[in-house]
């Protein structure tokens, strides 16, 4: 025969979760959390860096060779093993 405790049975006291269990079950949900999206902004950040790059790049690129289109193309000589030569009077076509 089953105790009774006030309105509930006891049997049915053994079926559910106390306030702790709950609030203990939050604490490491939360310190989870708490070391993983620092991480996570990071990635993100990182992510928006890099296509910032990327479209500064692209838009850098295609105003060199605008400038290259409009100015009737450049010899082979005007570059340099470190890039574009500044030395105009060595490029051919100025």
């Amino acid at each position: 025969m089953e105790k009774k405790v006030g309105w509930i049975s006891s049997a049915r006291q053994k079926y559910g979760f106390t306030l702790s269990d709950v609030l203990i079950a939050l604490v490491i949900i939360g310190v989870i959390a708490a070391m993983t999206v620092p991480s996570l902004i990071q990635a993100q950040q990182n992510m928006a860096n890099e296509a910032a790059f990327k479209k500064l790049y692209s838009n850098l690129s295609n105003a060199i060779k605008q400038v290259i289109y409009e100015n009737g193309g450049l010899a082979y000589d005007c570059f340099t093993a470190s890039g574009y030569s500044y030395h105009y009077s060595e490029c051919t076509t100025f």
